[in-house]
């Protein structure tokens, strides 16, 4: 004669009930380990030119997230994969990505770029000519500059340990 735990047992089994601990399926993720940086960022106006010139490159408008892509990689190449992942405590958006759309904005401000409107739709970039003008003159002499902020980072791992931290 069988117990009622183990009948209890047999039963759930034939039933195909999934064991929720035994599953891997179902196993918790890691969640994911918070640290507090100091990272390297492109200083206040310094994404401008880069901007100007990606855009000059194209006879017509440009994505945000290819121009956010070609600035970084291609301007700025000092910044470890740390610096490029750091964000915000307040609001968790990147950074960089954050220096290189405030830039964006004062560009328009000055009438570098075109705002945007029905022909440039939000999410897309283009120069104006006075701003081709400008990235055509100014780009020998550029050179890129970086301050040191605080940053959080959210990791499986520690950046500290994994060689790519700035602290």
């Amino acid at each position: 004669m069988k117990s009622k735990a183990v009948q209890k047992i047999e039963n759930t089994q034939e039933r195909g009930v999934v064991n929720y601990e035994t599953c891997s399926k179902f196993r918790k993720r890691k969640k994911p380990k918070i640290f507090h940086l100091v990272v390297k960022i492109p200083s206040r106006g310094a994404p401008e030119l880069p901007i100007l010139a990606t855009l000059a490159k194209s006879p017509s408008v440009l994505k945000t997230k290819y121009v956010l892509h070609q600035v970084k990689t291609n301007w700025f190449k000092e910044l470890s994969e740390t610096d490029l992942s750091g964000v915000y405590q307040e609001s968790k958006k990147g950074i960089v990505d954050t220096v290189v759309k405030y830039s964006r904005k004062h560009l328009i401000e000055k009438g570098d770029l075109f705002a945007p409107s029905e022909e440039n739709p939000i999410g897309t970039w283009r120069a104006t000519p006075k701003g081709v003008k400008r990235a055509q003159s100014e780009k020998e002499g550029w050179k890129p500059t970086y301050v040191q902020v605080s940053a959080m980072i959210e990791t499986v791992d520690n950046p500290r340990e994994s060689g790519n931290g700035t602290a």
